[in-house]
């Protein structure tokens, strides 16, 4: 039986800009960091998951394209409105969030890289 996502990984071009923009500019909290050769590796706690950061020893040149496969990852955020006024504050772009159904707000911002990432406030979509 699975039980929950351990993590989801994505891989990032320059691990020191992924760490200024996950760890101090979301502020999530770096759970462990690991060296494989030239590939380094830093996980993010998110709740009980970890999200994965890859910087590979020779990053790829093309983004991902917008084909099939991950199209954003989702972070829950209890106030959407202030954590995007300190993402403003921190210099990355971001729209006001919309409400999209009663009682749920949702924003869409991009990394350095241009990960697609998803801030939610509400309930969740199986509640």
């Amino acid at each position: 039986m699975i039980e929950k996502i351990e993590h989801v990984a994505i891989l990032v071009s320059d691990m020191g800009k992924a760490e200024t923009f996950y760890g101090e500019v979301l502020g999530l909290e770096l759970a462990a960091k690991r060296q494989f050769g030239g590939t380094k590796i830093d996980f993010y706690r998110v709740g009980e998951s970890l999200l994965e950061l890859i910087q590979r020893a020779e990053p790829p040149k093309e983004p991902i394209s917008d084909g099939l496969g991950t199209r954003h990852i989702c972070l829950r955020a209890a106030d959407i409105q202030a954590i995007c006024e300190r993402l403003r504050a921190k210099g990355v772009e971001v729209p006001d969030p919309k409400e999209i159904s009663a009682g749920v707000k949702n924003v869409f911002l991009k990394d350095d890289d241009g990960t697609s990432i998803e801030l939610w406030e509400g309930p969740s979509p199986k509640d």
